[in-house]
């Protein structure tokens, strides 16, 4: 199925990293680190194809002050995430040091 992640970068893009999880088996499908200087204020796009299963969206900001509009020099930053050509989330930046979120069909126990 269809997956797609967003990253609109802040001022600081070194501050950021991310990743998708499978629930399952813990497996790391996509993910992105310590963005260069350069990156700053760019629209990013992941597209992939993956399984459909359930996942674990994880985002982290070391400095802790999302990717908007908490400091008059950070940026308009933000997140979002598609599955399946829906939303998982859209435009998300006030997030402080993380966001994460688990989406997908439930986990067939």
């Amino acid at each position: 199925v269809s997956i797609k992640f967003v990253l609109h970068t802040d001022n600081f893009p070194e501050d950021i990293s991310w990743k998708i999880t499978r629930q399952d088996d813990q497996r790391v499908v996509m993910s992105g680190d310590s963005y260069p200087v350069e990156k700053s204020n760019e629209l990013l796009e992941y597209p992939d194809c993956v399984e459909d299963t359930s996942y674990i969206f994880e985002l982290d900001d070391t400095y802790q002050d999302g990717l908007c509009c908490v400091y008059k020099d950070q940026g308009d930053g933000f997140i979002s995430l598609y599955y399946k050509g829906a939303p998982v989330f859209e435009n998300i930046s006030d997030f402080g040091a993380s966001h994460t979120k688990q989406f997908g069909p439930p986990l067939k126990v």
